[in-house]
């Protein structure tokens, strides 16, 4: 057998490109990937361009996250525990503040077992926990600073939200991370090195949100070369709710799984499906905080997503995606970072020009979304509404289906 040949020649990378042209004809045009969202545009046949080599080669062991607020005690507790018997692995808790009744809120939670981490933007409250919260839950649960010199959390997903492209996401989180380290550079605490917690939000444009997070991990490598830091990071990827409908929310199913994935095959450490309806008028339904749990579950169990390797070995369009969003991210950096830069200022600027050809691109259809711009939902459905919508810098979310409502 080992004799025999081939059933078929092996041709050269300029047989197969010529051949691409000669097939694709007037449409050779496709042979270019161009996202003026994104301002990425390079040739999808030019092999021998730069690009960052992809060679995970270990499955993506990431936990399905839980985020709740710190409000409410009674009824966070209780969440946790049925999220906690359905799956989830993980929990974030925000919104921590010198009136949380830390012993209801952790009432049979077994933080031993699971990733318990707090979110504290304050002294306050971080000492509040400290003398109130119970010996074992002060031992097992990861504190994570917001503030201060201390800061290990940096979250760019408001800024994902708001319209920002990846690379502008990108350069915004690890500018933030940059300006942190300058100040803890003067201390002792370096020498042992830092574990950062990274959130970044999940969007639609799957094959750039996965070079987004590959991105991340190869910016923060140089961050720590030029700091002279040790840094590992955990990263934490969060749906959002720019493309989800409540008109038609079993689409919704749909988009957070292709979000989700882009985080997974990214190689999140932490994946938090958020229920698309969290923002509404009505709150979070039973439903749709069941199906964003069973979503993790689906990809870890079924997919088996969590025990597969090199799911990105060998990919051109991943790894030249990813050296794009690399150095666009990096050159914003460096532009915010230069002296008596109004970096707040330059980043809306740039947030509000991708946020405005969005919008365009809605209006004008030719950003199509199932359920909201087309192919409407006509069956019934119990009524709901977005209501009053978060905000940063200054710019309200960005909900395609918002904007409709108020329009």
């Amino acid at each position: 057998m080992s004799e025999l040949p081939l059933p078929f020649s092996i041709h050269s990378i300029e047989d197969w490109q010529a051949q691409l042209q000669s097939e694709l004809l007037e449409k050779s045009h496709l042979l270019k990937y161009v996202n003026d969202i994104e301002e990425l545009e390079f040739s999808i046949t030019d092999l021998d361009g730069p690009q960052i080599p992809l060679n995970f080669n270990s499955p993506t062991n990431w936990k399905n996250l839980l985020k709740v607020s710190a409000n409410e005690e009674k009824k966070t507790n209780q969440l946790l525990l049925d999220a906690l018997m359905q799956g989830a692995e993980a929990v974030i808790i925000e919104h921590a503040s010198r009136q949380t009744d830390w012993k209801i809120l952790l009432n049979d939670i077994q933080t031993a077992y699971i990733d318990c981490m707090i979110i504290f933007n304050d002294d306050d409250s971080m000492q509040h926990f400290k003398n109130n919260a119970s010996e074992d839950a002060q031992k097992h649960c990861k504190v994570l600073y917001q503030y201060g010199e201390e800061q290990n959390y940096f979250s760019s997903f408001k800024i994902n939200q708001v319209g920002a492209n990846c690379a502008t996401e990108l350069g915004s989180l690890i500018l933030h991370i940059h300006r942190v380290l300058e100040l803890q550079s003067s201390s002792e605490s370096h020498i042992h090195g830092y574990t950062f917690f990274l959130e970044l939000g999940l969007g639609a444009e799957y094959l750039v949100e996965i070079a987004k997070f590959t991105a991340i991990r190869k910016l923060i490598e140089q961050l720590s070369i030029i700091h002279q830091m040790k840094i590992e990071i955990k990263l934490i990827a969060t749906t959002g709710f720019c493309n989800k409908s409540l008109h038609d929310p079993y689409t919704n199913l749909l988009r957070q799984t292709t979000e989700s994935m882009s985080g997974v095959i990214g190689a999140t450490d932490y994946l938090c499906v958020q229920p698309y309806d969290a923002l509404s008028t009505n709150g979070t339904s039973e439903f749709a905080q069941r199906m964003a749990l069973n979503i993790g579950n689906l990809l870890q169990f079924e997919a088996k997503l969590d025990q597969t390797k090199t799911l990105l070995f060998g990919s051109y369009v991943i790894g030249k995606l990813t050296q794009e969003l690399i150095e666009k991210s990096w050159e914003m950096l460096c532009d915010l970072d230069e002296e008596n830069t109004d970096s707040i200022e330059q980043l809306k600027s740039r947030i509000v020009h991708t946020r405005s050809i969005r919008l365009a691109k809605f209006e004008d259809k030719k950003l199509l979304l199932t359920g909201i711009n087309c192919f409407e939902n006509e069956f019934e459905i119990p009524p709901n509404s977005w209501g009053n919508l978060p905000t940063e810098i200054g710019l309200p979310f960005l909900i395609f289906e918002k904007t409709m409502q108020d329009a």
